[in-house]
């Protein structure tokens, strides 16, 4: 096998729905990137549509990685039920030691995925690696909500530490077992969708070990008009707490964070801790936007600096020149950035799928 290709010992997997040009788009970003592991989509489309799928990924015959296209039709009119369905399915069919999950529009970069795959093989004591979280599109650079090392060997510790800061822990590698028991065994008896699928992917990736950030470009997702986010299919947390079904999914989820911490470290105090976790957790989820002091004060002091001087500069742009990847101290980075981003803007217009 070539020796220039990137992450062999590693399998992504990629959920998706009715959405082909986005996997192959996806397909052709590996094949230019050199990625050289398995790729496993687990595809909940109508039949017809998966085979179609199946006979252009098998037409474009992709020779650097191995890929397996398992058809996992979609049961209810429920995304979250189905991307666990095909998460689960793809997970059984696993040949690698590293396993990424991802959805059909956020590209893992192989090249930094390599240097992930080198820290959990060299360092036993972390289960997971991860690096920056990127957008393409929208003239946008996100620095915020970023990974960052969960470093603390027991599971509440690093729960408490992680919700001082949260961030979107999906996009971590992990070895193979860390995904285990990332679902609840009872997800289709829980009615909010984040309980059920996403908040225990995340929670459940840090519960099951250390994890190490590195300050490379990982994962490059894409602005477009068919995001989730924007057809907003789910209530949100603060609707969920008026729902009569509110009390007994909170219990649901919470019975599974206790399970997967016994399973890292059995104390009699964990049911009590998880608790008092969960409240922490519960009060981000209402209150996403809060901010420190720290913050409070230097947007006070920008405001009066764009009154004074009658001017428009943004917070985000700032931190995006001091930290960020429109930063001159950081120009290694700043280049793999910007050269990566123009090569997927050439899929997007090949594919057709635009910012």
């Amino acid at each position: 096998m070539n020796k220039n290709l990137y992450a062999k010992n590693v399998s992504l997997i990629i959920t998706t729905y009715q959405r082909s040009k986005f996997i192959n788009l996806y397909l052709d970003f590996l094949d230019l990137t050199n990625f050289g592991g398995e790729v496993l989509i687990g595809d909940a489309s109508s039949k017809q549509s998966y085979l179609d799928l199946n006979q252009q990924i098998l037409n474009n015959n992709y020779k650097k990685f191995r890929t397996t296209h398992i058809s996992i039709p979609k049961v209810e009119n429920n995304i979250s039920y189905s991307m666990n369905d095909c998460f689960l399915a793809c997970l059984e069919k696993v040949q690698t030691k590293y396993v990424f999950l991802t959805c059909d529009d956020d590209l893992v970069f192989p090249e930094t995925l390599d240097k992930l795959e080198n820290i959990l093989e060299k360092f036993p004591k972390y289960n997971g690696a991860s690096g920056d979280i990127c957008w393409v599109g929208n003239d946008t650079v996100s620095i915020h909500g970023q990974s960052r090392s969960i470093s603390s060997n027991d599971p509440i510790k690093r729960l408490n530490d992680y919700i001082k800061r949260p961030f979107h822990s999906m996009f971590t590698l992990v070895r193979k077992d860390v995904l285990t028991n990332f679902v609840p065994n009872e997800f289709r008896e829980i009615k909010f969708n984040h309980f059920a699928a996403d908040y225990s992917w995340i929670l459940s990736i840090i519960i099951n070990g250390p994890i190490k950030k590195i300050n490379l470009p990982a994962v490059f997702r894409q602005w477009h008009g068919d995001q989730l986010n924007k057809q907003k299919p789910f209530i949100n947390y603060k609707e969920f707490i008026k729902k009569e079904y509110y009390l007994n999914d909170r219990k649901l989820f919470i019975n599974h964070l206790i399970k997967l911490v016994n399973l890292k470290s059995f104390n009699s105090s964990n049911e009590k801790n998880i608790e008092d976790f969960f409240e922490k957790y519960e009060n981000f989820r209402l209150n996403p936007r809060e901010e420190n002091i720290i913050d409070k004060i230097s947007k006070q002091l920008l405001y009066r600096i764009n009154k004074i001087f009658d001017l428009k500069i943004k917070e985000h742009d700032i931190k995006e020149r001091l930290f960020g990847y429109k930063s001159f101290s950081f120009m290694k980075k700043v280049l793999l950035y910007n050269t990566t981003a123009k090569s997927i803007e050439v899929l997007q217009n090949k594919h057709r799928v635009l910012s």
